[in-house]
């Protein structure tokens, strides 16, 4: 009885491992299965007429744009800058990326004509300050969340881009660049620029002049702009 018992578990334990292989094996083909874009996916999708934005079930917005063999899908994630970037050809899975604001960030993923990853590309490893500190130390520093959209209607308006920049004479670094505007005609806007690596603000400069910015959030901390700032 004792040698029935166990083969009966040593069976159960093939068993399981087959079943677990086999799981393993299901997983790795979904993980491999050609990306391919599916219109039927967002034809029924209601729209909303204001921006001409496809809705999906999560409040998300998707826009799509067809042009001979490229389509183009983002998904806007709702009352946030972030989106999701994805370009196919002939309806095939050839990038994937993610922004925020104009910007890409994290890792963008690249395929050939069968769907195999060739090339990825990591936005993250030139900058030890992180999106998520940028946000904190605007939202501590100038009240400002760029988290958050701003609108046509707002008063002040706001955006973020980091690059590659000579900052200053012969001093390249990787820096992310936030603007704040007046949101008017011939408002006045400020340009802030943040170390991407240790998270200082370099500079805070008036940008384009004109009306409003006396009215535009100044830094709790005090900054001393420095001679020798490139803006170009």
């Amino acid at each position: 009885m004792i040698k029935n018992l166990f083969m009966a578990l040593v069976m159960l334990s093939i068993s399981n491992c087959k079943s677990q292989n086999n799981e393993q094996q299901i997983s790795t083909q979904k993980k491999d299965t050609m990306d391919y874009f599916d219109n039927s996916k967002y034809d029924k999708l209601s729209i909303d007429s204001k921006n001409n934005y496809k809705i999906l079930p999560n409040g998300d917005y998707v826009t799509i744009d067809i042009s001979n063999n490229q389509t183009i899908l983002k998904i806007l994630k709702r009352n946030t800058p972030f989106k999701d970037y994805f370009e196919y050809y002939n309806d095939k899975i050839k990038v994937k990326s993610f922004l925020f604001y104009a910007f890409q960030y994290g890792i963008r993923k690249e395929y050939d004509d069968n769907g195999k990853l060739i090339k990825e590309i990591n936005f993250e490893k030139d900058y030890k300050f992180s999106i998520e500190n940028v946000c904190e130390l605007i939202k501590k520093e100038y009240g400002i969340d760029l988290m958050k959209n701003t609108s046509n209607t707002d008063t002040i308006r706001y955006d973020c881009n980091r690059i590659k920049k000579e900052i200053f004479k012969g001093d390249i670094r990787y820096c992310y660049f936030v603007s704040i505007a007046y949101n008017t005609e011939g408002g006045a806007s400020k340009l802030i620029a943040i170390d991407g690596t240790t998270g200082k603000i370099l500079y805070d400069i008036p940008y384009e002049p004109g009306f409003g910015l006396d009215k535009l959030p100044k830094s709790k901390t005090p900054i001393v702009n420095p001679e020798g700032i490139i803006l170009k």
